[in-house]
């Protein structure tokens, strides 16, 4: 299941995702690296959309933390994919060894809504 599904997910920085695979590849993170991601559900968009955050990191009390969110306004599409872009260079690349002592909080998409539509709606992007 693990190659089927990382391959879905190989064009991450070659365009822009719909929301339904961001979500997916939140999903895979969290199951591929269990002791160190956490995805948390913050709460549910007007269209019953889920918000996400992504903790990375060991949870030490001890321990700094970086927080990041993404996709405010519908067309920060760049932005959204520069936060699934830190998630990836911290789970998938063997990048978090070297930042062991700092944790990670990272909403991708703060309005899920507005992103979906702006999908939807060519006179939005």
């Amino acid at each position: 299941m693990r190659n089927r599904t990382a391959k879905e997910f190989r064009d991450i920085f070659t365009h822009f995702w719909p929301y339904e695979k961001i979500e997916r590849y939140l999903f895979y993170i969290a199951e591929m690296h269990p002791d160190r991601v956490q995805l948390v559900e913050l709460g549910k968009t007007y269209e019953k959309r889920s918000i996400y955050a992504v903790q990375i990191g060991m949870g030490l009390d001890y321990n700094n933390m970086v927080f990041i969110d993404a996709g405010m306004n519908a067309r920060q599409w760049g932005s959204i994919m520069m936060a699934l872009y830190i998630i990836h260079i911290l789970t998938e690349c063997n990048m978090y060894e070297s930042i062991a002592y700092i944790d990670w909080l990272i909403m991708p998409v703060v309005n899920p809504d507005g992103y979906a539509y702006s999908f939807s709606d060519p006179k939005v992007t």
